[in-house]
């Protein structure tokens, strides 16, 4: 699942082992960035990687 943010793609995905979700920023040139954070629903990692988008981090 990923959703496209301005000209970054924000993809999230499942660990079925951990039944958890992350987030990963995608940049234009292919860059990966993140944390290692975990959350316990796709909207809540969705939610976590718009924010730190927001944030510039």
């Amino acid at each position: 699942m990923s959703v496209l943010v301005s000209t970054l793609m924000l993809p999230y995905w499942f660990s079925t082992e951990t039944h958890c979700w992350q987030f990963r920023v995608i940049s234009v040139g292919g860059a990966v960035f993140g944390e290692r954070k975990i959350y316990y629903s796709a909207q809540a990692a969705e939610i976590a990687g718009r924010e730190w988008i927001r944030e510039g981090s």
